[in-house]
């Protein structure tokens, strides 16, 4: 659905799979200025799959491209995908503390991973912050450092250290406003919270206890384009 005119486009179902195992990502292709969906999955014999799908007036067909490795894919869904011009992010990781940024640009339609600006970035998260790609990371076991993509070469990046913050409660950073003056983090007692750089403060918005067993997160149940909560 377009959030300005509310109008909706309906488009076919992709494969079939383990919800468990799959993600949707979006993204604007300027090349043929359309959106075009992403569905990464596990095929039945537990190799990666991936499809893409243009969102026009007479495309309805997914095509199927190669996609990432399929050890990375089984940690895909943990957290939302990212959509940041005309590429969708996603964290992943092979091991405990072995994390990895996947990436497609939707012209090309290449997928490309890659390792996060530190390691072992344990409730590290990918945002829009100011237009660009943002990274979210505890530096200290009392300090977020975020990191901001200032140029993508492909297989080779430029992440310069922007902003730090100090916490006195573990909370896992969600989405940055557009505006880079606040940011929403939520706890593991399910508590939301709002970060206000201008005055350097975090106060709590809410907190839900009835929220079903099976969303272990708030932000379970945020859509892609969650970073638009506080534009």
């Amino acid at each position: 659905m377009n959030p300005l005119t509310r109008e909706k486009t309906f488009f076919p179902l992709g494969t079939v799979s383990d919800f468990r195992f799959e993600s949707y990502g979006i993204a604007f292709c300027n090349d043929s200025s359309l959106y075009k969906v992403v569905h990464l999955f596990c095929e039945q014999q537990g190799d990666s799959g991936c499809e893409i799908l243009s969102i026009s007036a007479t495309t309805r067909e997914w095509t199927r491209i190669e996609g990432p490795s399929s050890d990375l894919l089984r940690h895909i869904r943990q957290t939302n995908p990212v959509s940041i011009g005309g590429s969708v992010y996603w964290m992943s990781k092979r091991h405990e503390s072995d994390y990895f940024i996947i990436s497609i640009n939707v012209e090309n339609e290449k997928f490309i991973t890659k390792k996060p600006p530190i390691s072992g970035a344990k409730s590290s998260r990918l945002m829009q912050i100011g237009g660009s790609r943002g990274f979210v990371a505890y530096e200290e076991a009392d300090k977020l450092q975020a990191w901001i993509l200032m140029s993508d070469g492909g297989l080779e990046e430029h992440c310069e250290r922007s902003f730090s913050i100090i916490v006195d409660v573990h909370v896992v950073p969600i989405c940055c406003s557009r505006n880079r003056k606040g940011m929403v983090r939520e706890s593991p007692r399910d508590c939301i919270y709002v970060y206000e750089f201008d005055n350097d403060e975090m106060r709590a918005v809410d907190s839900e206890d009835y929220i079903e067993l099976r969303f272990k997160r708030f932000e379970k149940l945020y859509i892609p384009h969650r970073n638009t909560i506080l534009s």
